[in-house]
């Protein structure tokens, strides 16, 4: 798995602790929780280099994330995908199973923008909310109605489509140009990182 040998390349330290929890394991179902909590463990943890990485980073972990989304809206439904944006991989019949490619580049791209920010340790600010009103001003200059952006405020009560929203959103993301741009991109995948 690619993204165990990004993980032991960027973090030694922690995925040599990880193997040794690995080793004192003793059934496979173990070893597979083992290691989705690492991951979960070590997202987490480093989440707040996200804010130093540079802006090509952050669009390829946007970009990564589009192309998952999509990928399971295409296959699964829009129904189904907005429910994944809500509850996880527990809400798809084989969970991320039949998206696994996908599924690894976005959890590739994301420990590797989180380990250049690392190196960087330059983080931004965090933007304000005027910045953040800047941006959804510009989506909805782009289009985006307000249903859509209550949507994304209140994902809870987004409805059977809130995958379409979440895509132009992401859409949105990597075209805004301004000198807030990486910092709310970096807010976006800071916050989401640190989610279960």
């Amino acid at each position: 798995n690619r993204m165990f040998v990004i993980v032991e390349q960027e973090f030694p330290e922690e995925y040599a602790e990880f193997i040794r929890d690995l080793s004192k394991s003793k059934r496979d179902e173990t070893a597979f929780d083992l290691g989705r909590q690492f991951i979960m463990h070590l997202r987490k943890t480093h989440a707040k280099h996200l804010k130093s990485t540079t802006s090509t980073k952050l669009i390829e972990v946007i970009e990564a994330d589009q192309l998952l989304i999509g990928a399971i809206r295409e296959r699964a439904g829009a129904e189904l995908c907005s429910a994944y944006l809500l509850t996880g991989p527990s809400a798809l019949p084989q969970g991320l199973t039949p998206f696994v490619s996908e599924a690894e580049r976005s959890v590739e791209t994301l420990f590797l923008a989180i380990s250049d920010g690392r190196h960087i340790n330059n983080p931004r600010s965090t933007p304000s909310e005027s910045d953040w009103t800047k941006f959804l001003e510009y989506w909805q200059s782009e289009g985006a109605t307000e249903p859509m952006i209550e949507a994304m405020l209140n994902p809870e009560t987004s409805g059977a489509d809130f995958c379409g929203t979440y895509l132009s959103f992401l859409t949105m993301l990597i075209s805004y140009d301004s000198t807030q741009a990486d910092a709310i991109r970096a807010d976006h995948l800071f916050q989401k990182a640190i989610l279960n």
